[in-house]
């Protein structure tokens, strides 16, 4: 038992001696090495620092650079004592020499803020800290990560420090270099880079675009900053409807990858004319780049006009068989958006029934139900969509059945029915029938008088062709469908059937008179 335990003890021993040993004294040389390079690159920085009297952002970025290549990292602090001369409060007249500690934090941030420039015969220093003559400059520096050797070392000895690579060093400024050269210190701003807008992905050209009314519109903006260190944080965006309204200062945040940095914002536009999009960007140290400009023009697609249709009746061409009083209707309108992004909101019915007073009804959808009186009815509609914009007209009118009217006119029986007149329609068609009465044989005549859009009443015969003259018949009459040569002349029709005094009781009892009307919106 003693044997085997002698000879673990040894193999540890021989492991120790003749691998770890010999590692551990590799690792240790690239440490001493690294230590070197540490040393002569906080040497240089901090000589470089006392004999010009600045640190700028070149300086502190070969300092870093240089420690890079040992491989390790390293926890650097630096520490700028400033001279200060402070009045003595016992002694009127003296001044205390003080210092003022600036923190490797202070310095960093100074070099960042870049508070001065200096141009004249030395290069320009950009975002530089600035020192004073007899002003101190430390700089103490460690390993933050665990070298080779450390790491080996520590597996031996647990409790050992974790620092190897050490070095302080520092002295007072020699030379306030910047402050001698034949130069002006002026402050100074970089602004960013006009933003370049797009719309929906597409450049936009001559800083003005044409959209739908109502559209969403994607703008994003993107601008460069003016240095390597800075960047774009935000896009500040102002829109100026046509229609009067406004909104201010929308801040989007800048999203992407570095330096290429943009801000996104959707908005929808009224059907008024023009409206304008000014954006500019944000960066880090403050600055506001110039304001870019989008002029938007916006263009108005409706919807279309309806198609009418019904039930139980069948609407063609606009026109509904006459119907009989106390029959319920159905209409159905059918429109399509000016665009795939908008929807139609609600489609707004004007109802004339019985010969009375229109009145306007509205639905979402596209049915309207109605139960029709004797007399004159009438339906129009148009849509109605989410932005706002209304189709053109579409409607019917037609008469509910009525029995036939005698008048005393002369001795003659005289039966009148008039369409009614809708609003920016004129008439394109008609129908007209006066049933025949059984046993009747009477000489009667009929007319159809237009009423033209200039006012003044004239006959008009089936095929269209306008006469001053009534059309004899002996018993009822049936037109059928007839259409109009010029669809623009009249705004009304009237509707007359005479029968002479001795027969006129046939069709008073025995028949009846109904038309239809077709318009033209």
């Amino acid at each position: 038992m003693q044997d085997n335990l002698s000879i673990i003890i040894t193999m540890i021993v021989f492991v120790t001696l003749v691998v770890i040993f010999p590692l551990y004294n590799l690792f240790e040389r690239q440490d001493d090495m690294s230590y070197t390079l540490a040393l002569k690159a906080t040497t240089s920085f901090v000589d470089e620092i006392k004999n010009n009297g600045y640190i700028d952002q070149k300086t502190y970025n070969n300092y870093t650079s240089q420690l890079g290549n040992t491989g390790n990292s390293y926890e650097v602090q630096i520490e700028a004592h400033r001279k200060t001369l402070i009045a003595d409060e016992t002694k009127p007249g003296e001044y205390l020499e003080q210092y003022k500690i600036d923190y490797t934090e202070d310095i960093l941030n100074t070099i960042n803020t870049g508070v001065a420039n200096i141009t004249g015969k030395s290069p320009n220093i950009s975002n530089a800290y600035l020192l004073n003559q007899d002003d101190q400059i430390y700089v103490k520096l460690k390993n933050s990560s665990t070298t080779m050797a450390g790491a080996v070392f520590n597996a031996i000895i647990p409790t050992a420090k974790k620092e190897r690579i050490v070095v302080n060093y520092g002295g007072i400024v020699k030379n306030s270099s910047w402050d001698k050269v034949e130069s002006t210190i002026h402050s100074f701003t970089t602004k960013p880079s006009l933003p370049v807008v797009t719309k929906n992905g597409s450049p936009i050209a001559s800083g003005s675009i044409t959209v739908d009314s109502g559209m969403p519109v994607q703008f994003t903006a993107a601008s460069q900053a003016s240095d390597w260190w800075k960047k774009i944080v935000s896009y500040l965006w102002t829109f100026q409807y046509a229609d009067g309204t406004s909104e201010y200062n929308l801040v989007t945040p800048a999203t992407g990858t570095a330096p290429n940095l943009t801000g996104t914002l959707t908005r929808s536009f009224p059907v008024a004319t023009p409206s304008t999009v000014n954006v500019s960007a944000l960066d880090n140290y403050g600055e506001y780049s110039n304001i870019a400009v989008v002029t938007v023009h916006t263009v108005s697609i409706k919807p279309t006009k309806p198609i009418l249709t019904s039930n139980p009746d069948t609407i063609t061409n606009n026109v509904i068989i006459p119907v009989s009083g106390g029959t319920v209707i159905t209409f159905y309108a059918s429109s399509i958006p000016g665009s795939a992004y908008k929807t139609i909101a609600k489609y707004v019915w004007t109802v004339q029934n019985g010969g009375g007073t229109p009145y306007v009804r509205e639905t979402t959808t596209g049915t309207y139900t109605e139960t029709f009186a004797n007399g004159v009815g009438s339906v129009t509609v148009y849509a109605v969509d989410s932005v706002g914009l209304s189709s053109d007209i579409t409607g019917t009118a037609f008469s509910v059945m009525n029995n036939f009217a005698q008048q005393a006119i002369s001795s003659v029986g005289l039966a009148t029915i008039e369409s009614i007149i809708i609003n920016g329609a004129t008439v394109s068609g008609y129908s007209f029938e006066v049933g025949v009465s059984s046993g009747h044989g009477g000489d009667d005549w009929w007319r159809i008088q237009g009423l033209t859009t200039g006012g003044v009443w004239e006959s008009v015969r089936p095929g269209g062709s306008n006469v001053n003259a009534d059309v004899r018949v002996s018993n009822g009459v049936s037109t059928g469908q007839v259409s109009l040569t010029d669809q623009y002349r009249y705004k009304q029709l009237r509707f007359q059937y005479s029968v002479d005094s001795g027969h006129a009781g046939c069709l008073t009892s025995g028949s009846y008179i109904k038309y239809s009307v077709q318009y033209k919106f």
